[in-house]
């Protein structure tokens, strides 16, 4: 599912229009990517929890070539489900 199918399926959902929900939709992932930035985490709950995570640099092998080369350190969001996401929506409908 992309992107623009989630907005028809939460506009259905809500009897707003797609416009409005992808507004509210925008403002939503821009306020949980600066919160993630600010605080490294952002715990939902019955949802999950969105951490910021350093990876250590390291070495790696290019794909193309199979040459090695060094792949430097960076920060990466991580996503932990919550323990019943997968069932909770099925008592909360």
């Amino acid at each position: 599912m992309n992107k623009n199918e989630f907005i028809k399926m939460l506009a259905a959902r809500t009897g707003q229009s797609q416009s409005q929900v992808s507004n509210v939709l925008d403002t939503v992932l821009g306020t949980l990517s600066d919160a993630v930035k600010e605080c490294d985490d952002v715990i939902l709950q019955d949802f999950g929890k969105f951490s910021q995570k350093t990876v250590a640099a390291h070495s790696g092998r290019n794909p193309r070539t199979g040459e090695p080369i060094e792949i430097p350190e960076k920060q990466v969001v991580r996503f932990k489900p919550f323990t019943g996401f997968l069932t909770y929506h099925h008592k909360h409908q």
